[in-house]
């Protein structure tokens, strides 16, 4: 399975949704490639993570997907969505 493709195309997701909250507008194309590439589907990408009850986090640091006055991001992904290739 594209466990890597999976979780890139998820954390990229809620690293947009982030940047929409964190920014009160919707990200620049600019922004949104930033997060493209910080969420690469590569191990180093998505090496920082948590799992918490039924829900895996994905961290990203500052600089990673986004200006480093964005913050961190921690995208939550449930473990419904990763159905097919979680064990």
């Amino acid at each position: 399975a594209d466990y890597l493709g999976k979780l890139s195309a998820l954390s990229y997701e809620g690293v947009v949704a982030q940047l929409k909250t964190k920014t009160n507008t919707d990200p620049t194309p600019e922004m949104l490639d930033t997060a493209r590439i910080g969420t690469e589907p590569s191990p180093e990408a998505l090496q920082f993570f948590y799992i918490q009850g039924g829900t895996l986090h994905l961290l990203f640091p500052p600089y990673q997907v986004a200006a480093y006055a964005a913050g961190t991001f921690d995208v939550a992904i449930p473990r419904t969505a990763l159905t097919g290739f979680l064990k």
